[in-house]
C-alpha cells in the first residue's frame, strides 16, 4: 500500500534532511504542505486509512477534518488524539506498533471505524458546540470572579 506523506519538509534541517533520506522508495510520496482545504480533502478522501502522527497539541485540526471525512484513523498515542477521537481510533506508539496495525488492517471494519470517526465530528466539533463550550467557561469564570 502506498504511504503518502504531506508535510513542510522544508522548514527545518530535519525535514530536509529526512525528504532526500527517504525520496525515491517504492510506497513512498512525499508532498510538500497543500494548504488549500479543497486539495486536501480530495487526496485524503482517496486514502484507505488516516495516519495521524501528531505527537503533541490539543484537537488537531487535520484530525478533526479527517473524521469528518470519515476515514478509519491510526493515530499516535499522545492522549490528545484519543480524547480527540472520542478512543474510537487505533493508537500506536511506536513504529513497531505500527507496523502491527498495517500489518493486520484488511481484517478491520475499516467503514464502521470511519461512520463512527465521523459520528464523533459532527456532534462534538460543530462551531455552534464550541462557541457554547466557550460560552460556559467565559460564565463560569465571570460568576467565579464575581463572588
Amino acid at each position: 500500500m502506498p504511504l503518502v506523506i504531506v508535510g513542510n519538509w522544508n522548514n527545518s534541517p530535519y525535514g530536509i534532511e529526512t525528504k532526500a533520506k527517504y525520496s525515491g522508495r517504492p510506497n513512498l510520496v512525499l508532498l510538500d504542505a497543500i494548504y488549500d482545504r479543497t486539495k486536501l480533502d480530495i487526496l485524503r478522501s482517496n486514502c484507505t486509512i488516516y495516519l495521524h502522527g501528531h505527537s503533541a497539541g490539543g484537537t488537531n485540526p487535520s484530525l478533526c477534518e479527517a473524521m469528518y471525512l470519515g476515514l478509519p484513523v491510526f493515530a499516535f498515542a499522545s492522549g490528545y488524539n484519543e480524547h480527540t477521537s472520542g478512543n474510537k481510533a487505533l493508537y500506536f506508539k511506536n513504529v513497531d506498533e505500527l507496523r502491527q496495525l498495517m500489518a493486520g488492517y484488511k481484517q478491520l471494519d475499516l467503514r464502521a471505524m470511519g461512520d463512527e470517526l465521523r459520528s464523533i465530528a459532527e456532534r462534538d466539533y460543530r462551531w455552534s458546540v464550541i462557541a457554547d463550550n466557550y460560552k460556559q467557561v467565559f460564565l463560569a469564570d465571570a460568576s467565579a470572579t464575581a463572588s
